[in-house]
């Protein structure tokens, strides 16, 4: 009758077993699928804010497909005892309705020919799957100004570092993730094409645009919506 018994609780036992394993590995099989659930949520939630970001900077695009800046107020002032030259002016970015944005600066450079030190990044046609949006786009940073008696690193500094450009700013008071990654890392966008890539970038490089300033004359530098940065008198 012992036997019985015993055997009847080992059965038991073994059944308990068996019904727990088979209910833990039910329960893992479906905590393990809804955490793979959860992560690829994760991983589309985070694509969606990348395309919604890039489609903001899309609709930008539209808005403001050039860069403008005006050079007025030009005096030349010898110095005393040398051909040397020094020259101030006034440097104002305008949009496309000749408004001003931001306060107008005036700067002194020394000589007369003024270099504009500038940031160029192209985007991709595809950037945007509506259509060729940006097809030929192009943003500009404007790095620094200095005259042809300086050295570059001497000069004076116009958009802050890693920030925004104020044209190119959304109507947030806060830069979105993706512009700050684009305005923060550009010689990463130039030099790593995987990083470029994954951006929508398709060139990212450096240019000075110079121009021999007269006074009574205004100047407007231009940037089209090529990248390309020419002076207008």
């Amino acid at each position: 009758m012992k036997k019985i018994v015993s055997f009847m609780y080992a059965v038991v036992f073994l059944i308990i077993g068996i019904l727990s394993w088979k209910t833990y590995t039910i329960f893992d099989e479906h905590f393990s699928a809804a955490k793979r659930q959860l992560e690829e949520a994760k991983e589309k939630i985070s694509q969606l804010e990348i395309a919604n970001q890039k489609l903001e900077m899309a609709n930008l695009f539209l808005k403001k497909t050039r860069r403008l800046a005006v050079i007025s107020d030009i005096v030349k002032e010898n110095q005393e005892g040398s051909d040397a030259v020094k020259t101030t002016f006034s440097f104002s970015e305008i949009d496309l309705s000749d408004n001003p944005i931001g306060e107008k600066r005036t700067f002194t450079i020394d000589g007369d020919v003024l270099y504009i030190d500038t940031m160029v990044i192209k985007f991709e046609d595809s950037f945007v799957e509506q259509g060729d949006v940006l097809k030929g786009s192009a943003l500009c940073l404007f790095n620094r100004l200095f005259g042809e008696k300086q050295k570059p690193e001497e000069g004076f500094r116009i958009d802050a570092e890693g920030e925004t450009p104020k044209p190119y700013k959304l109507d947030s008071p806060d830069s979105t993730e993706f512009e700050k990654t684009l305005w923060g890392n550009f010689w990463k966008l130039a030099q790593e094409p995987e990083f470029a890539k994954k951006m929508g970038v398709r060139a990212a490089h450096g240019t000075a645009p110079s121009m021999k300033l007269q006074e009574g004359s205004t100047y407007k530098l231009e940037m089209r919506n090529t990248g390309e940065l020419t002076f207008l008198q």
